[in-house]
């Protein structure tokens, strides 16, 4: 009878560190997640924003394990040269956080799109926006 007791403690302790770790994983890093269209990220709005002949759309960011991953769709509304874009974290006081860069790397053709990523390691605990700027 003991034995089955100190089984069903250690069952216990074990889904109870589980639970645990899984609400603990979820605070820690903070998840994009999708509310009515809007991604966020650290609760900032991840919006379409156009520079230029650019419209960058379907940003996201995703955090986990200390890495920040950071992809969008770009679409040209004319033919441009787009050689890569750099994308300015910046914090509340407008000061630089990280600049990632997603090189695009060719001419865009009128309505062509493409898929950027980057990846960084930087703390953007105190994101606030992001700014872009279109390298030709």
């Amino acid at each position: 009878m003991n034995k089955i007791k100190n089984i069903n403690k250690k069952a216990f302790g074990i889904l109870a560190l589980i639970i645990i770790v899984a609400i603990g994983s979820i605070i820690v890093f903070n998840v994009t997640f999708s509310a009515g269209g809007v991604n966020t990220f650290y609760d900032v709005e991840l919006k379409d924003t156009t520079v230029g002949d650019v419209t960058i759309t379907d940003v996201e960011m995703n955090a986990e394990n200390g890495i920040t991953k950071y992809t969008a769709t770009v679409k040209a509304s004319a033919n441009t040269e787009v050689k890569y874009i750099n994308i300015k974290v910046l914090d509340k006081d407008n000061k630089e956080l990280v600049t990632l860069i997603g090189y695009v790397g060719s001419t865009l053709s009128k309505n062509e799109t493409k898929e950027i990523e980057a990846s960084t390691d930087a703390d953007l605990d105190n994101i606030n926006s992001i700014e872009y700027e279109v390298i030709n």
